[in-house]
């Protein structure tokens, strides 16, 4: 009763029911709505709407703002001239009043040289990680090109079959109370049975590569305990969990190699992404005879479809959905298409580079002439470094429709002052292409996988990166792109350059923190629920366990204590350092700014 008492005792306070009032008020603040404000009319005009869809196109009907209902928090409201109050978005009003009245000390177009924000906001996502493309769309373009290549009918099973690992793994289910002897069994026993000639091709995981940013998005949170892989040991997890873990799943890739050999099955490793591995060998077969690549991921046949020789045997990709003839699509295709075809892919997002903000796979795609000659000195190995950036600066200018515009950030301004006079909506910053150096950088990361693909890395890492911990990063070379204005000279950082290196080295490290701790803690409920599993386990079947076993029980927990230990210290360490660095940028920013 006195909750209810001091629920009455607010709206006496507020005065909302003293005299009738025909106006939408709010009860908690006393907020009197605009005569806009309809939201208590929701179902009558979600009706309405209902009703002016009946009878028109799918494809060309379009939702009208005006339609919506408005809300207290939606409807903004600025005084006419005329007394008339006009509903108006404040953000958009803002830019537009930017746009027709700023005439501050700085002007618009040196702001727009920078990001404005911790992070290239049109290729990071508000995680800070990489927007990813659709691959999947390369793939059903290509087809729609050249419906003749998609077989119907199944491949021939004595021909030569190229297996990859990964898909593999991920193509049997895994029962509950089975042995890793037994489930690699089913795997020898899926092989024999489907096919009469094979060669499987598993990825490596020894280490950083740059497709962490893939594995942790597939991954999610739910990450297994490292555990001892040995034949007769029972899973004690998902599939899902343990695959997660990459020590877990290069020690089944060990162990499963070793029965697929012992049972006359082909296999190869590679000491990182198979993909090229892959191709390569089925490239090579197919010199002799009709080869099949078994595969899920469509960089495979992106590499396939670059890479085949026309005057070879048939070369198939066979997927769970459907089977393609890879030699009739290269024979049909446009040679310019094809051969620019890994370029375009690394360009326009995959799972090492990230995909502009509004950009899809077809759209570059069907640019493939207009980008001819960017990609052509892209992949020249006699470019330099400079003329490689200038070209990936060109080809953003040419998918984001600026080839008037002189650079990327001119174009930047352009795009802000068409978006925000014809927009019904606040522009946010994606919707902007991305600054000059932050090109330089998206540029580097689509070398280094195009270099990759095409077979180049035997020969050296591209120009431009550097290798640290085994993981290749991009370095911060900007030497070959200059700002209008600039010099060659060494100059000091001026303030807003070093205020938004301090914002992104923090965002960044906060990142890291977050993410060891998390695994720490994903990590430690695993080996709770292991050793709760463990010691029931031992308490069912006390009698059947040897001190043996007992002590091979034992050291797998002791084992898994101290794994999270190490992770728990990490955890620390990675916070620790970024606190370091962040303290040594603010030292730098201070003395900066008294200069």
């Amino acid at each position: 009763m006195s909750d209810i008492q001091k629920i009455l005792q607010v709206f006496l306070e507020r005065g909302v029911f003293n005299k009738p009032s025909k106006k939408i008020v709010s009860l908690s603040t006393g907020l009197v709505a605009y005569d806009s404000v309809n939201a208590y009319e929701a179902q009558s005009v979600g009706k309405k709407i209902l009703d002016s869809m009946v009878g028109q196109s799918v494809a060309e009907y379009k939702f009208s703002q005006k339609n919506q209902v408005k809300t207290l928090a939606s409807a903004t409201h600025v005084k006419a001239s005329s007394g008339a109050q006009i509903e108006m978005d404040s953000q958009r009003l803002y830019q537009r009043l930017l746009l027709t009245g700023f005439n501050g000390d700085i002007p618009l177009p040196y702001l727009f040289r920078y990001e404005m924000c911790s992070f290239p906001p049109s290729l990071f996502d508000n995680h800070v990680c990489m927007r990813m493309g659709d691959k999947s769309e390369i793939i059903h373009h290509l087809l729609k090109l050249v419906p003749e290549s998609s077989s119907a009918t199944s491949c021939d099973m004595s021909m030569q079959y190229i297996i990859d690992g990964g898909s593999l793994l991920h193509k049997l289910s895994w029962p509950k109370n089975t042995s890793y002897s037994e489930i690699c069994e089913m795997y020898v026993r899926h092989i024999k049975q489907s096919y009469c000639h094979a060669l499987v091709v598993f990825d490596g995981y020894h280490g950083s590569s740059t497709k962490d940013e893939a594995h942790r998005r597939r991954m999610g949170n739910d990450i297994g305990a490292t555990v001892l892989v040995s034949p007769e040991v029972h899973v004690t997890m998902t599939k899902k969990s343990f695959l997660a873990n990459p020590s877990n799943k290069q020690a089944f890739i060990n162990l499963l190699a070793e029965q697929m050999t012992k049972a006359d099955i082909a296999v190869e490793h590679a000491k990182g992404d198979a993909d090229y591995k892959i191709c390569m060998s089925a490239c090579i077969h197919a010199k002799e005879k009709p080869t099949a690549v078994v595969a899920e991921d469509s960089d495979v046949f992106q590499l396939l479809t670059h890479h085949a020789n026309i005057a070879d045997k048939d070369l198939y990709m066979v997927t769970s959905k459907q089977t393609v003839c890879v030699t009739t699509l290269a024979k049909k295709l446009d040679p310019l298409l094809s051969g620019a075809l890994l370029f375009l892919h690394a360009f326009s997002g995959c799972d090492t580079t990230s995909r502009p903000y509004g950009i899809g796979k077809v759209s570059v795609l069907k640019k493939y002439a207009e980008l001819e000659r960017c990609s052509s000195i892209f992949m020249s190995p006699s470019s330099s470094k400079a003329e490689i950036e200038r070209a990936g600066e060109d080809a953003l200018l040419i998918i984001y429709g600026c080839t008037t515009s002189l650079s990327l950030d001119s174009a930047r301004v352009d795009k802000f002052q068409q978006k925000v006079g014809t927009a019904t909506q606040y522009v946010s910053p994606e919707k902007l292409p991305p600054t000059s150096d932050a090109a330089i950088f998206h540029m580097k990361v689509v070398g280094y996988a195009w270099w990759s693909w095409d077979g180049k890395m035997a020969s050296g890492k591209p120009a431009g990166f550097s290798e640290e911990d085994g993981a290749r990063m991009p370095s911060g070379e900007k030497d070959s792109v200059e700002k209008d204005g600039d010099s060659g000279d060494e100059q000091k950082p001026d303030v807003m350059t070093l205020l938004t290196a301090l914002m992104g080295k923090m965002n960044a490290q906060a990142v890291q923190a977050r993410e060891a701790e998390e695994r720490a803690e994903v990590w430690t409920r695993e080996l709770r629920v292991a050793m709760q599993e463990g010691w029931q386990a031992v308490q069912r079947e006390s009698q059947q366990y040897t001190d043996e076993k007992l002590d091979i029980v034992k050291e797998e927990l002791l084992g898994a204590v101290e794994l999270v230990r190490r992770q728990a210290e990490e955890a620390a360490t990675v916070a620790l350092r970024g606190v370091t660095e962040c303290r040594g940028e603010l030292t730098t920013l201070h003395q900066a700014i008294r200069e």
